[in-house]
């Protein structure tokens, strides 16, 4: 019996699923090579037909799993020798096997019925192209493709069935405009495995070829000519053969498209342009040799990916080529210019055969398309030797494209460009070192190009901020990245683009270090960034106000530096960045070549000279015996005298102050820091960032040596009224209101509270408190009074200069007409001649004492005008008082920063004798921030000090506060217990009532927790003065005497559950 395959293989050859399509292939072949031949001829026939007929099927998956098991076949086939079954005893039976089954023109006569085949239409027809198209695919996968191609001895290719296989896929790719690119990239495939086994006579062949079919002039041609001639193993030797070859159609001068003078045609070719009337040397276009147009396709053809390489590295390869290594310098520039003018370079290729012809004004979109999807391939393409070329790619028309595409959501190509934009940043981001600098100055200062500092702007994008806040750049990055910007300063032409580019440039370098402030070290900052600005900040005398702008930014700089690391991170750097800045300005001034801004008299160089004295015997100190102290004082004092250079003349005393701590510091063992503190605090309450991060970073340096007196300093400030008045205390110097509130409310007294309140504060509701009010009506009546003597003194002036007696201006400043009426003629007589010389130079006198008078009358309004200047109107008052409200606040929050180090500091510490002091410091932050809580007015403060509390203090151990850091005092705790439950029971909570009380409760908790520790002999009598505590607030508060909610007890019975011994 005759055998037979199993024909639901078939079926599943055509499955989606990979696995079953292999299966299936594996078991369709095992059966097949089962059969006995010729016995079964008939059932290799079958399949053969039947796996051709299936590459034409429409389902999804058939032609990747037919043409996989019709190689497997015919190879087995192959391998019988003469036992091979009919059609498959040669490839070349089986490529005319195969033009029977699938025939591809309407003159082709059918199989064995000797039919006329009917012309095929529509999908009927593509099956069958595309059905042939695979099965030659199929011939290409190994181990057929060797058996075929390749002679017994696999060192020659077979000539023949190459020419067959090319005349076989050309015809396949005339046939329809929509399968040419496929087929043809078959041929290269083709030619690129033949590649190792290739000879002269080969390429001979393949060019031949291509002339023959008119295909040298095309892209498919052109492909093939740069695989042939860049992927060969002699290179050289080959392009002296191949220009030798001579062709009867166009073809390419020197038989090399990247010949010089090929660069017109090679453009014409890449835009589907008709290339003949470029080849003048050559017959005229005809019909046949023009190259058919294409259909337009939203992807780039296949012979980019081969150019952009072969462009982006043959000039690197060529000016490294290590065969010149013994040729003279003066050979190798006569070589290198043989070399580019023998061949196309990528700037001059970029900008004719991409700029000009798809980003060109005319251009249609579709074209523009393809040239931002060529630039994307491009810069991607461009490697790390050759990465200045990547500038080339930003041309004029590019430019000018992506800002107008990128700039409008509503533009054809608006998504393309911002793909294009991406894929700016992605390269950027892959390779920062080559790329990153190239790109930021092609976008932003190549102006030829249509480069604009104004990038991000017109592009509607955050790309400049993006590529500059790349992260894990290389200090060598770094110093370029710096330098770019540095190097447009005072760049420009006029003085108008000087300034904008100034003020780009600078504030860029500022976002630079922001993004980068970690990764910062000693050599890629003090030299390429603080060096430059130095000059520009303390030495530019030519330009104020760049002058300004470079001390702002280098001020904005040193801060955001010193948020990172107080001091550059290198073995060779010990001293903090505003030491090094402050030695940059010395060494200048030094040298005589640079003059100072703000040049200092003799009593301020006094003064520098005693600062710089104290920091030169600091910096001196061995690094490793440096104290913290000793750090924290020089980089103070380092920017003070900064500031001084800088013509701040508040940094005067602030130098006295710092030498006559370290004088002091110098001859006793143990100095108070409440000198520093307050120095400190001065420096917090100025609106620079520089020294608010600075106060912070001395700060830290001082911390294990601050003690109860500096922190009631700090304390001090938390229980300020938010108001003029708290403003005129804490930075004029003027005694505050005496607060007299939580004293009555001690004592018990609701009337006297109540009063108090009224005079304090007002409603919740209402933004400021009562002292506000009546500070404006005390304004009004002042302001009344001002006038009012303001008045009065320019009507005795105007009385006097107008020869009036003395008295008849009244006490209200107004002239008394009932005086003047009554006065008689006499009188007024003798004032007159009392001030007149001489009645007979009367007439003479007139006009010099009218223009006196006019001189007088104009000083006299002068200034009454300038006295009611000076007089604050109601919307001045109002804005002074928002503005010292907001300035309290805003001092509050940093105090409460610096708080919040020292608890930090606490926190990491271990219960020692020495540190037990520090714990019990921690008690002093009880009261000032429950009176903090209750007197802001700014709901961020009052939480950030509730936070502050929940999350530092209260997680503190209990254990660590011992009676010795009581000092001896046991009772300490239980009366900060009392006070904090009398601050519960007030019936005015602030503005901010839940968040007070809470705080109060954590307090109370915190503060009982300790209590037990204390008294952790007779813990029963701990706990029950706590009952005993919260009983009598349960009985006030049951009377209506506080205004919590009942959360307060429930913490309290919680925290008492917790601690409850079961027996």
């Amino acid at each position: 019996m005759a055998g037979k395959v199993n024909r639901d293989l078939f079926y599943k050859l055509a499955s989606d699923l990979e696995e079953e399509r292999l299966q299936s292939a594996v078991s369709l072949i095992k059966e097949l090579s089962q059969l006995n031949v010729p016995d079964d001829i008939e059932e290799w026939t079958y399949v053969l037909n039947r796996l051709i007929k299936g590459l034409a099927s429409d389902r999804n998956s058939a032609r990747l799993g037919f043409s996989l098991c019709l190689t497997e076949a015919i190879n087995l086939a192959l391998g019988m020798g003469d036992n091979a079954p009919q059609g498959v005893q040669s490839i070349n039976e089986f490529l005319d096997l195969l033009s029977k089954t699938l025939p591809i023109d309407s003159n082709t006569v059918a199989t064995e019925n000797k039919t006329a085949l009917k012309k095929k239409k529509g999908r009927d027809e593509r099956g069958i192209l595309f059905g042939k198209l695979f099965a030659l695919q199929a011939l290409l996968n190994e181990p057929l493709f060797s058996t075929i191609f390749l002679s017994e001895d696999k060192k020659k290719i077979d000539s023949s069935l190459f020419i067959r296989y090319v005349d076989e896929l050309f015809t396949l790719g005339s046939k329809k405009n929509w399968i040419r690119e496929s087929c043809f990239f078959t041929l290269y495939q083709t030619i690129e495995k033949l590649l190792p086994y290739a000879d002269i006579e080969f390429y001979q062949l393949v060019l031949t070829l291509l002339d023959k079919y008119e295909l040298t002039l095309s892209k498919e041609g052109l492909a093939i000519y740069l695989l042939i001639i860049y992927r060969s193993a002699n290179k050289k030797q080959l392009e002296k053969t191949l220009s030798d070859i001579q062709l009867s159609n166009s073809h390419w001068k020197s038989n090399n498209p990247l010949a010089r003078g090929n660069l017109p045609a090679l453009t014409n070719i890449l835009r589907d342009s008709n290339v003949t009337e470029f080849q003048d040397h050559e017959k005229p276009p005809t019909k046949n040799n023009k190259q058919p147009p294409a259909n337009w396709a939203p992807r780039l053809h296949f012979v980019w990916d081969i150019l952009l390489p072969i462009l982006t590295t043959t000039t690197t390869e060529e000016d490294t080529n290590s065969d010149d290594k013994h040729i003279s310098k003066k050979r190798k520039k006569i070589k290198k210019n043989q070399d580019s003018n023998e061949f196309i370079r990528f700037p001059e290729f970029w900008q004719m055969a991409i700029d000009e012809s798809f980003f060109n004004e005319k251009a249609s979109s579709e074209r523009k398309y393809l040239g931002f999807l060529i630039f994307q391939k491009t810069i991607q393409s461009i490697g790390k030797n050759n990465a200045k070329l990547i500038s080339t790619c930003f041309t004029r028309n590019f430019m000018r494209s992506l800002i107008n595409q990128s700039s409008d959501n509503k533009r054809l190509l608006h998504k393309m460009s911002q793909i294009a934009i991406d894929t700016i940043v992605k390269v950027c981001e892959d390779d920062p070192s080559n790329k990153l600098i190239p790109c930021l100055d092609a976008l932003l200062f190549n102006t030829n190009v249509g480069g604009s500092i104004n990038f991000d702007k017109l592009t509607k994008s955050k790309t400049v901020s993006k590529l500059i806040s790349i992260k894990h750049l290389s200090s060598s990055t770094l110093r370029q990245l710096i330098k770019l910007f540095i190097s447009q300063i005072n760049a420009m032409s006029t003085e108008k683009e000087i300034t904008i580019v100034n003020q780009f440039a600078l504030d860029t370098i500022l976002h630079v270090v922001r993004s980068h402030k970690s990764e910062f070290d000693y050599d890629s900052v003090v030299e390429p960034l603080l060096n430059p600005l130095v000059k520009l900040a303390f030495f530019s005398k030519d330009n104020e106000a760049l002058n300004e702008l470079a001390k702002e930014r280098l001020y904005s700089i040193l801060s955001e530096l010193t948020g990172a690391t107080s001091s550059p991170k290198s073995s060779n750097a010990a001293h903090s960045w505003h030491y090094y800045t402050l030695q940059l300005i010395l060494e200048l001034e030094k040298s005589g070549n640079q003059e100072l801004v703000n040049k200092l008299d003799a009593d301020l160089e006094t003064i520098k000279n005693n600062g710089l004295k104290v920091l030169n015997e600091i910096s001196m100190t061995n690094t490793d015996e440096m104290t913290q102290q000793s750090k924290g004082l020089e980089l103070l004092l380092s920017m003070c005298i900064l500031q001084l250079f800088s013509g701040d003349t508040e940094s005067l005393s602030t130098i006295e102050e710092l030498v006559e701590f370290y004088s002091n510091s110098k001859q006793e063992e143990s100095t108070s820091l409440v000198g520093i503190t307050e120095i400190l605090l001065s420096l917090l309450a100025q609106k620079k960032a520089i020294l608010r991060k600075l106060s912070l970073s001395v700060w830290e340096h001082f911390i294990s040596d601050i003690g109860k007196n500096e922190l009631n300093v700090l304390l001090a400030v938390l229980p300020v009224r938010e108001n003029k008045q708290g403003f005129a205390h804490l930075f004029e110097g003027a005694d505050e209101y005496e607060e007299d509130d939580d004293q009555e409310e001690g004592e018990g007294n609701e009337d006297e509270e109540e009063n108090d309140d009224i005079n304090s504060s007002n409603s919740e509701s209402d933004s400021g408190s009562s002292s506000d009010s009546d500070s404006d009506d005390n304004d009004n009546v002042i302001e009344n009074g001002d006038i009012a003597n303001i008045d009065k003194e320019a009507t005795s002036a105007l009385a006097k200069a107008l020869n009036l007696p003395e008295n008849i201006v009244n006490e209200k400043g107004e002239v008394d007409l009932a005086k003047l009426e009554n006065m008689s003629d006499n009188d007024l007589d003798n004032s007159i001649n009392d001030d007149d010389d001489d009645e007979s130079d009367e007439e003479s006198m007139d006009d010099e004492k009218m223009m006196e008078l006019d001189d007088q009358l104009s000083e006299i309004f002068k200034r009454r005008k300038e006295a009611l200047s000076n007089i604050s109107t109601g919307n001045q008052r109002k804005i002074e008082v928002k503005e010292s409200r907001e300035n309290v606040i805003a001092f509050k929050h940093r105090v409460i920063d610096m708080l919040m180090i020292y608890m930090k500091y606490v926190e990491g510490l271990t219960l020692t004798t020495e540190n037990g002091e520090k714990f019990g410091n921690l008690l002093l932050f009880i009261e000032p921030m429950i009176k903090c809580v209750k007197q802001t007015l700014d709901k961020s403060l009052a939480d950030k000090v509730v936070k502050l509390v929940k999350t530092k203090l209260f997680k503190i151990k209990s254990s660590n506060f011992q009676i010795e850091s009581l000092n001896a005092d046991d009772d300490r705790v239980m009366e900060l217990l009392q006070r904090t439950h009398e601050s519960l029971l007030t019936s005015k909570a602030g503005q901010f009532p839940s968040l007070y009380y809470s705080l109060c409760s954590t307090f109370s908790i915190f503060l009982g927790k300790i209590l037990v520790h204390v008294e952790s002999n007779d813990k029963e009598i701990a706990y029950g003065k706590l009952i005993d505590l919260y009983g009598e607030t349960t009985k006030s508060w049951v009377m209506s005497k506080g205004k919590f909610g009942i959360n307060t007890f429930t913490d309290f019975y919680n925290w008492l559950s917790s601690q409850r011994q079961i027996p």
